[in-house]
């Protein structure tokens, strides 16, 4: 029992044939596009997302941050890396990096988060997130966080939607 229960476990998370990556939620819908609460530009933002690779997301966006009681625009962009991003797994944690600049380009800083981001089945999308924060500025280096909620979506060529109702049809 025990051998066929890691066997079971290695094949969930260690799997990267061509049977799982027809099922990677990252590789079949690789755009997406998000609302933040908190993140890389301050107090809330949208953004739009794109998987190059399964285990690789870049993220441009734009939000809200407060400066001395005013709310101003700043803009973001940087990238994730998703452990077993590969897998047909649903659920990945991710590390990334992140630039972010106020619209002036006055203010500047990294943003370094660490999360766990879901894909849901019906393409809905949630990510939570903390992050070290330096800000050489103003000498105040932060820890952070975000909360995002998003859509991802695809493009489906004639042989992948072909391939995917072979495999509904399985089932």
């Amino acid at each position: 029992m025990k051998k066929s229960l890691k066997i079971v476990l290695v094949l969930l998370f260690l799997c990267n044939g061509a049977h799982a990556i027809k099922l990677n939620p990252r590789k079949k819908y690789p755009f997406g596009a998000s609302i933040h609460l908190l993140g890389p530009s301050g107090h809330l933002a949208l953004s739009v997302n794109a998987f190059v690779v399964p285990k690789i997301n870049i993220e441009l966006g734009t939000g809200l941050y407060n400066a001395n009681s005013l709310f101003q625009y700043s803009t973001f962009i940087g990238g994730k890396y998703h452990f077993g991003g590969n897998s047909f797994l649903n659920t990945t944690f991710y590390l990334g990096v992140y630039d972010a600049f106020s619209h002036d380009f006055n203010r500047h800083h990294l943003y370094f988060p660490l999360g766990l981001h879901k894909i849901k089945r019906n393409q809905l999308t949630w990510s939570v997130e903390v992050a070290f924060q330096p800000d050489k500025a103003y000498y105040d280096s932060t820890f952070w966080g975000a909360f995002k909620v998003g859509y991802q979506f695809g493009i489906k060529t004639k042989k992948q939607k072909k391939e995917f109702s072979l495999f509904k049809n399985k089932k």
